[in-house]
């Protein structure tokens, strides 16, 4: 079997989650505003490709390293500027045969417009490549005045080429002020 990049999986995957409070979410609001600073990053997830009718199974874990990403969050309005990037370390088992994958200069973020839906962060930036709106959910898990805590899951099914691509992925970040 060749072996599929576990990067173009990292670089497709991002974030998604769910929630609602209006009060929690100006309270979250207040406290969001400033810059983060990226301190910790793990990656969780598994996908399974097909190509002519032979499937492969992948799990994996990742954790970054090196981590210069900066998160700004600025009201009126409320925009978002992710700066920086961070290495990743991609420790996977394919077949029950496990192997190490370092992948450099990954981005956090794109730079967009925020708002909150009780603990549900959503950031709208233009996807480049096609001039289309494109949104993604954060749940908040822990936020406080030196510390906030995010986490998403997402889904993804590929078709290209003959080549069929099942992934989950959970990225769970930590940064501080």
């Amino acid at each position: 079997m060749k072996k599929i990049s576990i990067s173009l999986v990292v670089c497709i995957l991002v974030l998604t989650s769910c929630s609602s409070n209006e009060s929690e979410a100006s309270d979250i609001s207040e406290d969001l505003v400033g810059t983060w600073i990226g301190t910790d990053l793990v990656y969780e997830g598994s996908y399974e490709t097909s190509l002519g009718g032979e499937s492969h199974e992948t799990i994996y874990h990742g954790e970054a390293y090196d981590i210069t990403n900066k998160l700004t969050f600025n009201e009126s309005p409320n925009t978002v500027v992710s700066e920086g990037s961070y290495n990743v370390k991609l420790e996977y088992t394919v077949d029950g045969i496990s192997d190490t994958e370092y992948v450099e200069g990954e981005e956090f973020l794109e730079n967009g417009s925020w708002e909150l839906d009780g603990d549900e962060l959503i950031i709208e930036n233009e996807d480049l490549s096609d001039s289309k709106e494109r949104e993604t959910s954060i749940k908040i898990l822990l936020i406080t005045n030196d510390k906030l805590v995010i986490s998403s899951t997402e889904t993804v099914e590929l078709k290209e080429n003959g080549v069929e691509i099942k992934s989950l992925v959970k990225v769970t970040s930590t940064f501080k002020r």
